[in-house]
Parts: C-alpha cells; structure tokens; sequence
C-alpha cells in the first residue's frame, strides 16, 4: 500500500457512509489491519511514526471521480493532479449553503485551515487559505443540507 512506511506508522480512512466512521491499517514487519486499499476520492488520516518522507501515489491519472456527500461529517480526498478553485469544485449546483470544509496546513502536526459556503457570497475562508482542493490532500467536509452525489472532472485552466 505504502512502500516507503515506517515501524509504527498508522492509516486511518472513514467507512463510506453517513457519519465518520474509522478503519484503519499499521504497520509493523508489513502492513495489517481491515485497510488494505486506498480509494481514490476518499480521505485519509497518515501518523507517520519515522522521519519525513514524500507520499507518491503512482497510477493513472482519474478523468472524473464520484463521491457521496452525506449529511454531517465526511473524510473526503481529492484525487485530480491539478488544483481545483472550490466554487468551481462544489458550486451552487449542490446547494451547499451552510456546508462547511477544513483541510490541513502542510507542516508538522495539524493546523486547520477552513471554509464556508454563505448564500449570495458563496465560499469564504475566513483566514484565506482554503481556496481550492489540492492534489493528494484530504479534508473534512460537513454537510447541512440533503445527500449529494459529487462529482469532479477535468478543468480547464486558463
């Protein structure tokens, strides 16, 4: 799954469905536990116990990717190669007035950075660092409104 892993690294995943729900997998003299994939379009939690390293995730690039969006809490992750701005993400197509997303600040440890979606405004980041999903990154996304199939394809970029 992870080449590179480290004795003590850890691999948390939310169950797809309503709520946050974990699965996880560990690594000590090889992988174990009910994770034994990643999906691309799901988001995930990595505690690496060793030094640093770079996650390369190797594979074909994906034309488009389908996620459910449930009411409450979900783990998402962005699986494109390209930035996407987030009105062009999810935009007032889902009606996500209300929704919310937080992502983490590359860097050690954790540090939120967050958006919300206020009707007539749509996405405003009160600090201005959440702007657009970034390749390989995973965010929690609370939705306030109905079940949503979301959906993401190629852009262009200009």
């Amino acid at each position: 799954m992870i080449p590179d892993a480290s004795y003590g690294d850890w691999i948390y995943a939310d169950e797809p469905g309503p709520g946050i729900s974990w699965t996880y997998a560990y690594y000590w003299d090889g992988w174990k536990g009910p994770l034994t994939y990643l999906t691309p379009g799901a988001g995930y939690f990595y505690n690496r116990a060793g030094s640093d390293f770079n996650l390369t995730i190797i594979g074909k690039p994906l034309a488009e990717v389908n996620t459910t969006i449930y009411t409450g809490w979900n783990l998402i992750g962005y699986a494109k190669d390209v930035s996407m701005p987030l009105s062009d993400a999810i935009g007032p197509e889902y009606n996500p007035t209300g929704d919310m997303i937080f992502g983490d600040i590359a860097g050690p440890g954790i540090s939120w950075k967050s958006a919300v979606y206020i009707e007539g405004v749509g996405w405003y980041s009160p600090d201005g660092e959440l702007t657009e999903l970034v390749p390989g990154e995973g965010y929690f996304y609370y939705r306030e409104g109905n079940v949503f199939n979301w959906t993401y394809t190629d852009i262009q970029l200009s």
